[in-house]
């Protein structure tokens, strides 16, 4: 070893950069998303993050605890964009319409913007438990809490069919988390390829389409 290079101290784990943690955020979203909880390797994270294992107990201290870290940086991140266009859900001085093209747009956006964290929640979902509660109080229920106000001002206009904003909900996301993550199938189906803004178009409108004719008496929509 070169005396201008210090030995790392004893037990100092390597990759011990300020940025370790968000490369481990990183590479822990892409695991988890590829292969579920159970299947991820902590060492193949690490190692994908460019460190040691030990900075994986030194940031977070277990596998369960990366893994709602990855889920909490994901939401932050969305929380980021909310505050930018959700007000304009509730905005009086936008028709109804125009709530719900920016309302789906942007649904359609999030679920776009980050594809591993759409896979993490398809496959969590469906599996009752500690995770599942987490990904719940801390992602999907400030997610809907989001388009809730929209949602109930659809129906209380009668231009909904779908009566429960949690059903509705969760069957747009979905709807959008295999449009997005089988995107590949997709093409193959339609023989053609298509940008991600032509899929958005497609959907958004064709929800607005198939919407309830509204009540005329409360006014355009």
């Amino acid at each position: 070893m070169k005396a201008s290079q210090p030995a790392r101290g004893r037990g100092r784990p390597k990759g011990g950069s300020i940025h370790s943690r968000e490369r481990l955020l990183d590479a822990g979203l892409t695991h988890f998303a590829r292969f579920g909880y159970e299947g991820a390797s902590l060492r193949k994270i690490a190692a994908e993050a460019g460190c040691d294992m030990a900075m994986i107990a030194h940031h977070f201290g277990s596998k369960g605890e990366l893994w709602a870290a990855v889920v909490d940086a994901a939401f932050e991140r969305n929380r980021a964009t909310f505050a930018e266009w959700a007000p304009k859900l509730a905005d009086p001085a936008l028709s109804l319409a125009e709530r719900l093209r920016i309302g789906l747009t942007e649904l359609f956006d999030e679920v776009v913007a980050e594809p591993r964290i759409t896979k993490l929640l398809m496959q969590e979902m469906s599996e009752p438990g500690e995770r599942l509660d987490h990904l719940i109080s801390h992602s999907l229920a400030p997610w809907l809490a989001v388009y809730l106000p929209l949602w109930k001002a659809a129906q209380e206009a009668g231009v909904l069919a779908i009566r429960d904003p949690v059903i509705l909900h969760l069957g747009l996301l979905g709807a959008l988390s295999l449009l997005v993550t089988g995107r590949p199938a997709l093409e193959r189906i339609r023989g053609k390829t298509g940008t991600l803004e032509e899929i958005r178009e497609v959907f958004v409108v064709g929800i607005l389409e198939r919407l309830s004719p509204p009540d005329r008496s409360s006014g355009p929509l």
